[in-house]
C-alpha cells in the first residue's frame, strides 16, 4: 500500500467535494507531482496526478477531464520535466462541483471562463 491510501478516509489530504464551500472555490496551483496510488478498493496500483495548490495542505486528485483540461488550456502536463513532478509560474484555477450519476466530483476552470453545460458522462 502506498503512503496516499489513508488519505481517502474522512479528514484526509484529498481535496472532495463537500470541502468547496458554495458551488466554485478560487485556488492558485502550484505544482502537479504523480504518485503511485493503490486503485479505490483494489490492490492494484495505478499513477495518479495529485494537483498542489497554494495556502492548502490538500491536494487533487486528477481525473482525466481535469488533465485534459490542463493541457489544452494551460499547456500542462503532469511529470513533464522526468522527475514527476510539473513545475510553473502559479496561476488561478476556479474548482467548481459537477454532480453525476455516481456522486459529485470536482472539475477546473480558468477564473476567466464558464463551466461547460452538465453532461450524464462521468470525467474518469
Amino acid at each position: 500500500m502506498s503512503e496516499w491510501d489513508d488519505a481517502t478516509k474522512p479528514g484526509g489530504d484529498f481535496l472532495k467535494a463537500s470541502d468547496i464551500e458554495g458551488e466554485t472555490q478560487r485556488v492558485k496551483i502550484v505544482n502537479i507531482s504523480m504518485q503511485e496510488m493503490n486503485k479505490y478498493e483494489s490492490e492494484d496500483v495505478e499513477m495518479c496526478f495529485l494537483a498542489h495548490f497554494q495556502g492548502t495542505e490538500k491536494i487533487l486528485k486528477l481525473n482525466k477531464t481535469n488533465r485534459i483540461y490542463l493541457k489544452e488550456h494551460c499547456g500542462i502536463v503532469g511529470g513533464a520535466n522526468g522527475d514527476g513532478i510539473a513545475t510553473f509560474e502559479p496561476f488561478g484555477l476556479v474548482l467548481y462541483k459537477k454532480t453525476y450519476k455516481l456522486g459529485t466530483g470536482i472539475l477546473v476552470r480558468l477564473p476567466d471562463q464558464t463551466p461547460p453545460a452538465q453532461e450524464d458522462d462521468v470525467p474518469f
